[in-house]
């Protein structure tokens, strides 16, 4: 996990649920709806792992979340490897120009960055429906 919590809406409260902002490591992007003149929204299914239990070979996840990131105004994005299944390495979100971006770093499916004029982000605790 990373330390840098953006400066966007909602990124503080994401940033205590996790306990610190998360990496989004093996997140799963589970919706990308694109919008020229309306909100745009990218809704990922994120969690962390937790210790392994003494006695078990795994650990489990914690602080499962589905996250909406928010995104209005886009300007830009290279998007790549839409599959069934969408799962990344990380999620970066940078501030740069007047504009966010981000970075979907990809591990299987979609990969790629949108850049928009501003973000928010709101999480719902669980799986998604």
């Amino acid at each position: 996990m990373t330390e840098q919590v953006p400066a966007c809406g909602g990124a503080d409260a994401l940033a205590s649920w996790f306990g610190q902002w998360p990496s989004f490591h093996d997140a799963e992007v589970v919706e990308l709806c694109l919008r020229r003149t309306a909100e745009s929204t990218l809704i990922v299914h994120a969690w962390s792992w937790g210790p392994v239990p003494e006695g078990a070979k795994h650990s489990s996840r914690e602080h499962e979340c589905v996250v909406t990131f928010r995104m209005s105004e886009v300007l830009d994005l290279e998007l790549t490897d839409f599959s069934s299944q969408n799962v990344v390495f990380g999620i970066d979100v940078t501030q740069m120009d007047g504009a966010w971006r981000v970075r979907l770093a990809q591990a299987y499916g979609l990969g790629g960055w949108i850049q928009c004029r501003s973000l928010s982000l709101s999480f719902k605790p669980g799986g998604p429906s």
